[in-house]
């Protein structure tokens, strides 16, 4: 027969970790991504107190006038060190940015890729096959959530790519291909179920001015609607169809004006 446990203790700390809607996490996890150059990096580094996590990017020169800070990661064991740091809390920071995340899959790769030829020397160099792919993402999902998790505005900036599906998708024609962030199939799941806010970037001729005087500025947008085309996501539902000059003010302000009815 099987002894009964006292879980009066368990049952106690849960009931001290139940909490009202009202009081859950005020805090903004987005997901940005588009073509370079597009204006990823300067919305993403528009948050309050930043912290900017340059995977690789250089890309660091388009916010040199903003507030805030930059680490630099040169290998894929410093975004575990990074977390530490900001989980530990004694730090002044608000918002944590990785730009990229579909760099920093690529730093992660390669770690792996090393490992594995550290164990065979006769192995092929940089030829990943599905078990490196595999190791890849287990190594990555902790990243995506750990920071996800981190009581503060957490950004993920990502490149993107056309997802054609898969082969047997194409030829039954039942899949149009889409323009998603730049990550593997797995890790990309992951990394959108992690953000309520997901956007792509991207930018429109915009006419200012009339007559002779009139000018044509290029004026950033973020897609966050529903589009056949593109994966996008805004659990807010404060932001609309299209945001255009997008900030993280914005998101921000979205986020805390969202409510369980919406």
């Amino acid at each position: 027969m099987a002894i009964r446990r006292d879980h009066s203790r368990e049952i106690a700390r849960v009931k001290k970790r139940i909490i009202p809607l009202s009081e859950a996490s005020p805090h903004c996890k987005i997901l940005i991504y588009g073509r370079n150059g597009k204006g990823k990096t300067r919305i993403a580094a528009s948050g309050p107190k930043t912290l900017l996590l340059d995977v690789n990017e250089e890309g660091t020169k388009s916010v040199r006038e903003y507030p805030g800070h930059a680490y630099k990661i040169k290998q894929f064991m410093q975004l575990d060190w990074v977390y530490w740091y900001l989980r530990e809390g004694d730090h002044p920071y608000e918002t944590v940015v990785i730009d990229t995340l579909t760099q920093a899959q690529k730093m992660c790769m390669r770690h792996v890729l090393g490992e594995a030829e550290d164990r065979d020397p006769n192995r092929p160099p940089s030829l990943p096959d599905r078990r490196a792919w595999g190791q890849m993402t287990e190594l990555m999902r902790p990243v995506i959530f750990n920071y996800r998790n981190l009581p503060m505005h957490v950004v993920f900036v990502c490149q993107e790519r056309v997802d054609r599906g898969s082969d047997e998708e194409e030829e039954s024609g039942e899949v149009r291909p889409r323009i998603v962030p730049d990550l593997s199939p797995g890790l990309r799941a992951d990394a959108m179920a992690a953000v309520e806010i997901m956007g792509r970037v991207y930018r429109r001729p915009v006419r200012r001015g009339k007559g002779k005087k009139a000018t044509t500025i290029w004026e950033t947008r973020m897609l966050v609607g529903d589009h056949e085309d593109y994966e996008t996501k805004d659990r807010t539902g404060q932001l609309g169809y299209i945001v255009k000059r997008p900030t993280m003010k914005l998101m921000i302000e979205a986020s805390g004006n969202h409510t369980e009815d919406e």
